[in-house]
């Protein structure tokens, strides 16, 4: 539904229409030093409270029953998890569409996830290697010719795949 808002939105503002294609699957090598510098400073606003409430949003994600009975208001936590989602998804959209920002938030801790249960590590080892399969998805990209986005999806998706293959 948020996707499909979204769109209803954009096909309602006045003006030049966008291609849809970039939404979904977004266009890396479009991205401005306006765009990069948004993106920081995005970035900065997501890890400020994902710092400040760490131990809440871990409490709140394995066990909301046990942080509830501390009397904890969980429902503010809800609403701060949902908007460092919602500010991710900001971030990404652009360089790189809804497709590929949907697999960014799952397929590295997944991965992860394959080989520890320590939910500092996991957030720590995601995003490197969240940003290992976008230089190589990248890289990929750029010698065979074909989308990056693919490639960052496809190359995700390989990793995970070799990574629960490995563990098992």
């Amino acid at each position: 539904m948020g996707m499909a808002l979204g769109i209803l939105f954009i096909a309602l503002t006045p003006g030049y229409p966008p291609d849809m294609t970039s939404y979904l699957f977004g266009d890396i090598l479009t991205i401005s030093l306006t765009d990069l510098f948004f993106i920081l400073v995005l970035s900065v606003i997501i890890l400020l409270p994902v710092l400040m409430y760490y131990n809440y949003l871990k409490s709140y994600l394995f066990d909301e029953t046990f942080l509830k009975s501390l009397g904890v208001n969980t429902a503010r936590i809800e609403y701060i998890l949902f908007a460092i989602i919602a500010l991710s998804i900001v971030v990404l959209i652009k360089a790189a569409g809804v497709i590929l920002v949907i697999s960014l938030l799952t397929v590295p801790a997944a991965t992860v996830k394959l080989y520890t249960k320590n939910f500092k590590i996991i957030i720590i080892i995601s995003a490197i290697l969240g940003f290992l399969l976008c230089v190589g998805g990248i890289a990929i990209s750029y010698y065979f010719n074909i989308p990056s986005g693919a490639s960052i999806v496809l190359l995700s998706g390989l990793v995970y795949g070799a990574s629960y293959i490995v563990k098992r």
